[in-house]
């Protein structure tokens, strides 16, 4: 690879490093949010409400937490009743004798 190439990377490197750092900045002051005006994801100002249907941050962070709780309760019900199934398997599995018969 030539100098040319490797000071190429180098500043590609550094120019996707930068918009990093600078997309992290940005949404420290911005909160997520699907807008269904639009049909689209964006991000809103921090204490702003979304431009097209309104929504705010709180609205949003409350919908979210019913969301999260709502996923969290179906996963433990799945995962009970995989225990449950695997419990059953478990009575109904036949008995083995170890050896050859």
């Amino acid at each position: 690879m030539s100098i040319k190439e490797k000071i190429k990377n180098l500043f590609k490197l550094e120019t996707y490093i930068n918009l990093n750092v600078l997309k992290e900045k940005v949404i420290e002051d911005m909160w997520p949010h699907f807008c269904t005006m639009e049909n689209v994801d964006m991000y809103v100002g921090k204490g702003e409400a979304c431009n097209w249907c309104g929504e705010k941050e709180k609205e949003f962070l409350l919908s979210e937490r019913d969301r999260l709780t709502k996923e969290s309760a179906r996963q433990e019900t799945e995962q009970l009743i995989i225990m449950e199934m695997e419990l059953i398997d478990e009575e109904n599995a036949p008995e083995h004798s170890g050896g050859r018969g």
